[in-house]
Parts: C-alpha cells; structure tokens; sequence
C-alpha cells in the first residue's frame, strides 16, 4: 500500500484511540520509518487490551473489520482498502522498547542485537539484558546510548550503515517540516490542475507557506492541456495581479516543461528566459532505449535554462517502472551543470527514490520538493517529500525549499547563469 493511503489512516486511527482510551498510542512499523510502499499500519498501545478501543475506532469516514482480538496483538482490516492493522498492547514499562523494535526493521533490529551482543547484551523480548538484568529507558534515544550509540532516527534504520555512523558520533541533522519555507510545482487549472490560480494562493497563504511556485505542462503535454507561449503568457498576466492582491506570498513564475524525445525543451528560449525556474520533466516515449533515454535527459540537463530534473525515473508506485535509465550518469551531469534534482512528493512517485539520494548529495547536488499537485488539498504532499528526504539522510541545506523567496530566487539565477 502507498505510504499516501496508510499514514493518513493510521493517524486518524492514533487520534481516535487517544481519545477514546486515555492511553498513549503511537506509530510505528514501516510506515514510522517513511517507507514508500507499506505492508500495514503497526500501532503501539499502552497497557493491557482496553474493549473501549473498539468502540473508539468505530464509524466515521472508515470502516474497519475484526480479524484477532486474541492476546496483546490486535488484527484488524481496513475494509475499503484492504490495509491491514496491527494493534500491540504492551506495559508501560515496556513502551519504549516496544515501540523501537516494532518500528523495524527487521534487518536493523537483528544488526542491533548482534551489536548489543559485543557488549554483553542479549535480546529478551522488546528488551537488552545483561548478566540477568534489563537497562532502564523512559526514550528511545537511551536505549542507543546503553549500547554505545547516539540516537538513530526512524528513517534510517534499515540495516545499513546506521550503526556504524552512530557510533561515530553522527548526529543525523535531517530535514524537518518545519525547514520547508515554501512550494514549487504546482499545476493549476491553466493545464490539469483542478483549481483556479488564486485559490491555490490562498491555501499555500494558509498553509503559511513564504512562496508558492506556479508550474503547468509545456504544450507538447496535449493530453493534460498543456500551454502554448500565448497562454502562458495570459497566466503571467494573471499571477502579476494576484501578486499585487496578495504582497505577503511570493508567487513564482514557473513551468513543466516537456522533455522531447531528442532532449530538446518544450518551449521556446525568448519564453524559457522569462521563467523564474523550469521543471524538465519526460511524459512521452518511456520506451526508448537505456542508452537514449540517458542521452535524451542529458541533453535536456546540459540547457542553461533547465533549473530542475522533475521525478527523474518517471515511476508510479505500485502502477508502473521508470524507464530505463543510466542513472548514475544523470546524477553525474546534474551535478556538473548544477540542475536540481527533484524530489517528487506525490505519493503516487516519490521519485527521486530515497535510496539514491545520499548518492546523489555526495556528488553535490541539491533537491528541490514538489508535490506536482493538480489539487490545492494537496498541497501539503510536501510532507510526504521531506518524510524521504529524511529518509534519504538529507539536511535542510540540501533542499533549496529551506530557503527565503529572495535566496531561492537568487538560487535559481545562478543556476541560470
């Protein structure tokens, strides 16, 4: 199931248990640690099983089915979209450490265990024990500091090179939402976007956000409506007035402009020029060969105007690949021409994959979120984009969302230049 779906259920369901039971309920599982695609939702409850859990679950905008309420693990189904619900009740002595070994992974925990190991630790149950007797933890962070470790963040625990960065005294300083200072691509009704220019201005204005950037489909996107320069050059027009209504949000001239086939931009250099930032992104022929697919998009990343890659694998989570790609030689060329590489929040993508992010930092190369949201609703999709950030080791200075308008805009000239 797409992280899209599950975290909001499972938010709703910690809400409503808090406020039915009392107790304290968290997350925990893959969809804590902002996996992409998840296999559950995984809840921690404190104490023993309450029935008034039932009752505080029950009605609203889901409907959920019994499958186990033998023991202290609940089974329970979404029923609309199948996703299954893990329920742990565990004591409160027994809280945090349940919760760091029920949010996984599986690899990570074992990696942990044969940590603890070294020290004279063994796993029992939730807990380490040493010569009979367990450590005391009333946080998670001091369970790592038992063994030795500095604190390891949810995302990054999935048995890579966690332990060992920990212990030397890594501190992990990643992205958080309350880094983000304003969005980019945003489509509108001007292309297939469903709401009026304004309304999206509103919402981002109440979502607090500094800048709100503004960016529909070149016109070879037919199918999505795609502007040609005189309707572009009307959406403009539009954006001047509305920036002149509303001086407390930067709105920012941008577009999507299509990669063609043979690398070139879908729009011309005078329109291209005028653009405070240019998404280039691949709609068409996802067929092609690695080898011309890779020259197709390094080409495109070779244009000065090019200010950044839009979700460079083209993938859909759970509905489609990406194309065939070198995609180490893409990274490489981003990072000599200085384009951005685009972070896709839309659930459906969340392409860049988190797994090539570190990679792709170390060449040099920063991120920009988009949630390419074509409804205001959305708009907070960008949680999704920091949540693999996070997830990819990022800090906020690799992600140019973490800046001012003016810096931003600065940015994007450089780029240009």
């Amino acid at each position: 199931f797409l992280i899209g779906r599950a975290l909001p259920l499972a938010r709703a369901l910690c809400e409503r248990l808090r406020a039915g039971t009392g107790r304290r309920v968290e997350i925990a599982g893959s969809i804590r640690r902002w996996c992409p695609i998840v296999a559950n939702v995984n809840l921690v409850l404190e104490g023993p099983p309450d029935p008034n859990a039932l009752d505080a679950v029950r009605g609203g905008d889901f409907t959920l089915e019994v499958e186990d309420l033998q023991g202290r693990t609940w089974r329970l189904r979404e029923k609309a979209g199948g996703i299954p619900i893990w329920m742990d009740w565990v004591e409160p002595q027994e809280f945090v450490w349940a919760w760091r070994y029920l949010t996984g992974s599986r690899e990570h925990n074992r990696l942990l265990a044969e940590w603890a190991g070294r020290f004279g630790w063994e796993a029992s149950g939730y807990r380490f024990k040493r010569s009979g007797e367990g450590g005391e933890a009333t946080r998670e962070e001091e369970i790592y500091t038992l063994l030795g470790l500095g604190p390891i963040p949810p995302e990054l625990r999935e048995g890579r090179d966690e332990l060992h960065r920990a212990e030397a005294g890594a501190t992990f300083d990643l992205i958080t939402w309350e880094d983000v200072r304003g969005v980019l691509h945003v489509h509108s009704a001007y292309s297939d976007g469903a709401d009026e220019l304004e309304d999206l201005v509103l919402e981002a204005r109440e979502l607090g956000f500094a800048y709100l950037g503004i960016c529909d489909h070149s016109q070879a996107a037919h199918y999505a409506h795609g502007l040609d320069e005189k309707r572009l050059e009307r959406q403009w027009e539009e954006i001047d007035r509305l920036q002149a209504r509303y001086p407390d949000i930067r709105i920012l001239k941008g577009m999507e402009v299509d990669i063609l086939p043979d690398g070139r931009l879908d729009l011309d250099e005078a329109h291209l020029a005028r653009l405070d930032f240019t998404v280039v992104s691949i709609h068409s022929r996802f067929q092609m060969s690695e080898t011309e697919m890779t020259e197709r998009i390094v080409r495109a990343l070779r244009h000065p105007r090019a200010t950044i890659l839009g979700h460079p694998t083209g993938r859909l989570l759970l509905g489609r690949p990406g194309y065939a790609v070198d995609m180490e030689r893409v990274l490489e060329t981003a990072a000599a021409t200085g384009t951005l590489i685009e972070i896709n929040a839309n659930p459906h993508r969340l392409d860049l994959d988190w797994t090539l992010l570190e990679r792709a930092y170390g060449l040099g190369i920063r991120f920009s979120i988009g949630p390419d949201t074509h409804r205001k609703r959305d708009l907070r999709d960008v949680e999704y984009g920091v949540g693999i950030a996070r997830k990819g080791g990022l800090p906020p200075q690799a992600v140019v969302n973490t800046l001012g308008a003016d810096e931003l805009l600065q940015c994007f000239r450089a780029l240009k230049s």
